[in-house]
């Protein structure tokens, strides 16, 4: 049976990791559950994220706020975390963010930044707060853009971050250029260890990208024109098999059933079964968080002599198993 809770213009949905009856969800400038109204135009839409550890948490941005909302306490709303008072001749604007699976003290976030009129030059630039969205600091990157200077690759459209190392970045880009741009950050001091482009993609943008964990840096990239799959071995190639040509604004993946699902731009919502990968080697102690749920799609070897603790819980795909090594 389906019911419509609300009726007037909806946004980003997240189903909560720990209980599928809670959902969280836009309609028009307010968020469900409860009715926590979020400044400035109410028919713009803001981007959502649980948090990896606690799932009452959330982090909503929207415009130029960047907001922590708690359900199991009074709201505690950070309100103009980046410091726009540095600045009173640029415009600030929230484009996207992604929360460290590994450590949620770590938070990426992109900006659009408008210049003064009478140009209104607009440029991108990559953001980092180490203490869990309270204040954010900018990341020197050799890929700020400047849509009038010599780098025209448009905006950082996602961000994909390692889910065991939270130094390591994807972000994909708007505009017409085809670029995956990769990170390597010391997250302690904001300084880019390394930089560089994945290319590959054609010349369209790329809306969305997503790491497949549990793997060896497999990557799967969201397009005006479909999906495509990266891997370092085989690099990008397109994984839109029986797709029509479609605008893809959302990638997923069901770890448990082996399937990655996209979302599409007046379409509807596509499933394919994921490419088949290697095991993977934990090479490394790993502890998963009391009250965390970690899912793999692959079998997991645990090698001599590191340790995998469960304290929460860890869900294998069907026909996967976790192998310890002698001396784990």
């Amino acid at each position: 049976n389906w019911n419509r809770p609300h009726g007037g213009d909806g946004g980003q949905t997240i189903i909560d990791w720990s209980d599928p009856t809670r959902i969280f969800y836009r309609n028009n400038g307010t968020l469900y559950p409860g009715t926590y109204t979020m400044p400035g135009n109410p028919y713009v839409d803001f981007d959502l994220a649980q948090d990896p550890v606690n799932p009452s948490k959330l982090y909503i941005a929207k415009d130029k706020y960047f907001f922590r909302l708690d359900y199991n306490t009074v709201p505690q709303l950070r309100r103009d975390s980046f410091p726009f008072y540095v600045d009173t001749i640029n415009s600030y604007s929230l484009i996207c963010f992604a929360v460290a699976p590994s450590d949620p003290n770590i938070i990426y976030a992109s900006l659009d930044v408008t210049g003064p009129s009478p140009n209104y030059v607009h440029r991108c630039e990559l953001w980092l707060s180490t203490n869990n969205g309270v204040s954010f600091s900018k990341i020197n990157t050799p890929f700020d853009i400047d849509f009038n200077g010599p780098f025209k690759y448009g905006f950082i459209s996602d961000i994909a971050i390692d889910p065991e190392n939270p130094s390591i970045i994807w972000c994909s880009q708007t505009g017409f250029s085809g670029n995956v741009l990769y990170f390597d950050i010391n997250t302690l001091s904001g300084v880019v260890n390394s930089a560089f482009e994945i290319p590959g993609l054609p010349k369209v943008p790329c809306n969305t990208i997503t790491y497949q964990k549990g793997s060896n840096d497999v990557l799967y990239a969201g397009t005006d024109i479909g999906v495509y799959r990266f891997t370092p071995n085989t690099g990008w190639q397109c994984f839109s098999q029986n797709l029509p040509p479609l605008i893809v604004s959302d990638i997923e993946i069901n770890y448990c059933n082996q399937k990655i699902i996209i979302g599409t731009y007046g379409r509807g919502i596509w499933q394919s079964d994921l490419e088949p990968i290697t095991a993977y080697n934990l090479d490394k102690n790993k502890t998963i968080i009391t009250g965390t749920i970690e899912n793999y799609s692959n079998d997991n070897i645990i090698t001599a002599p590191n340790t995998l603790t469960d304290n929460g819980t860890l869900n294998n795909a069907k026909d996967r198993r976790n192998i310890i090594e002698p001396g784990a």
